[in-house]
């Protein structure tokens, strides 16, 4: 994801569970053999007794078309084991005639992705898997040119359709081998076939879930291509809407619906819209460039304090009318590793922030989110009613444990530094909580940019400073800032501690890459301040 400027980005990913099924052969159970076939014949076998009432016949004259088969000769190595394998041939050769019968009268398809990761053919209205059916696949990215779905194993002893639970495909899985892009979302459909060879198809379902994270820098709606707000024609809260502080200079934002028109993002804070009045769930998209509407210019230090976004020419608040959380559903594999960045800043000049970033199975999250949505209110100024939510508790595998618990750690491993004015000429050091240096690597890779690479990921708990000095090229100013952060890596995302003074002070983006995450959630709260100190020249 880009960048998660203001706002912060809840990410929540979608869990995409595998169902592993184990198969065992049950042994078939021990079968009657005749004593002939078992115990070696009898070489001296006694004279059969004579029969007193038969009556004699004539020999039949022999037929040239017909012989005799002589008796095979018993196996003198013959054992109870062979003769049980002749039998077990037998039977397994035998027709099952029970697994033959398979009348497919409906098809339809179950999405339990959600949960599992899967769709499931549900057949004759059970959702259980057909003996004597063959169930076939396939997929489609557009849902008109179709492919079969291979029958494969995908990571470890993960199949996307696992032998013997062919009624059922792991879309998450299969995701992973059908080359998806990161804004594609598959569609599936299933045929079976009965074992009269009469054939149904499922209707087609399309995945909910996207495998990358959307929208990321807040680009989508275009707040230039909305309607202006007027009272008289165009109200709706979907609007384009302007602010001034001043009467002045202002910044064009947007109060849009949560989840709609292609934002993907959605809120848990429910409030009053900023210009309809109407009560609803609204995110915050505001203009972080510097273009015109109809002669007038978009300033978003005016309304902001922010200079410009961060990734793009958009940026979210986090809390829009009350505090809340941003999230969003992400469709992930068991075991992945999820790589995610975040750009996040307090709106206003010396003003205390705080985020936190929760990553979760969607279960769970939905949990969190409804807690966070019933606490949610404009009275709470402070958000204190979001921060006491979060020492709260949810049920996971049928256990309580604390929200907090599912706070994203994981291993920082480089910052990026971003001015809003040119800059050069850096130098910098990390140090640890013991005021030791932590190896690492300067690169300005851009007038605005410089990237820090730590030679090996943070370790030592506590609190860590980034210090820099730069001269500001617009005026040759040498400027030094230093940046406190709290890591702790047992435990929830590092706290980035900022004190802003005037301006030009950088984003702080903490790449930080994810282990073992299976699905994701975000609501807020790092407490953020930062020093910035400027050594003037004594001729100036």
């Amino acid at each position: 994801m880009k960048k998660r400027l203001l706002a912060v980005l809840l990410a929540c990913c979608m869990a995409a569970g595998m169902a592993n099924a184990v198969f065992a052969a049950d042994e078939l159970p021990a079968t009657a053999e005749s004593a002939a076939a078992i115990a070696p014949a009898d070489p001296d076998p006694p004279a059969p007794e004579p029969e007193s009432e038969a009556e004699p016949t004539p020999a039949a004259d022999p037929d040239p078309d017909i012989e005799a088969e002589p008796t095979p000769a018993a196996d003198p190595a013959a054992t109870p084991e062979t003769a049980r394998t002749l039998v077990m041939e037998t039977l397994l050769a035998a027709p099952d005639t029970a697994a033959q019968t398979a009348v497919v009268t409906s098809a339809e398809l179950v999405d339990s992705i959600r949960t599992d990761g899967c769709f499931t053919a549900k057949v004759n209205g059970s959702t259980d898997r057909l003996d004597g059916a063959v169930y076939t696949w396939y997929r489609s990215k557009d849902g008109t040119n179709w492919e079969e779905v291979p029958q494969q194993l995908c990571s470890g002893d993960a199949w996307n359709i696992t032998p013997g639970s062919e009624h059922r495909l792991n879309a998450a899985l299969d995701a992973c081998i059908a080359g998806v892009r990161d804004a594609e979302r598959l569609y599936y459909k299933v045929e079976v076939t009965g074992t009269d060879g009469a054939k149904l198809t499922a209707a087609a379902m399309q995945v909910p879930y996207c495998i990358q994270l959307q929208n990321g820098s807040f680009e989508t709606p275009d707040i230039a291509g909305l309607k202006a707000y007027h009272n008289k024609n165009n109200n709706t809260p979907a609007s384009r809407l302007y602010y001034s502080p001043d009467g002045g200079t202002g910044t064009f934002f947007t109060q849009y619906p949560s989840g709609e028109g292609g934002i993907v993002w959605q809120t848990t804070g429910v409030a009053r819209h900023w210009q309809t009045g109407s009560a609803g769930l609204y995110i915050e998209l505001a203009d972080g460039s510097n273009r015109s509407y109809n002669g007038t210019r978009n300033y978003p230090e005016a309304s902001y304090s922010i200079d410009g976004a961060y990734d793009g020419q958009q940026f979210a608040e986090l809390n829009c009318e009350a505090y809340g959380a941003l999230y969003q559903d992400v469709l992930t594999a068991p075991g992945t590793t999820l790589h995610w960045s975040l750009a996040h800043r307090a709106r206003g000049r010396g003003m205390q922030d705080s985020m936190a970033l929760l990553i979760a199975p969607v279960d769970v999250a939905a949990q969190i989110t409804d807690i966070l949505a019933g606490v949610s209110s404009e009275d709470d100024n402070r958000g204190l009613l979001v921060r006491a939510a979060l020492d709260r508790t949810v049920q996971y595998n049928g256990e309580e444990v604390p929200i907090r618990s599912f706070m994203v750690g994981g291993e920082i491993t480089e910052f990026q530094l971003r001015y809003n004015r040119t800059v050069a000429d850096v130098e910098g050091s990390v140090t640890d909580p013991d005021g030791n240096i932590v190896e690492s690597t300067w690169v300005q890779d851009g007038n605005l940019r410089i990237t820090v690479t730590l030679a090996e990921p943070l370790s030592i708990p506590g609190e860590h400073a980034v210090r820099h000095t730069t001269t500001d090229v617009d005026d040759g100013d040498r400027v030094t800032a230093a940046y406190l952060f709290t890591y702790d890596p047992a435990a929830p995302p590092p706290q980035l501690e900022i004190v802003p003074d005037d301006s030009g002070f950088p984003w702080v983006l903490v790449v930080v890459g994810v282990g073992v995450v299976v699905i994701g959630l975000l609501a807020w709260q790092l407490y953020g301040s930062a020093r910035r100190a400027r050594k003037i020249n004594a001729s100036s």
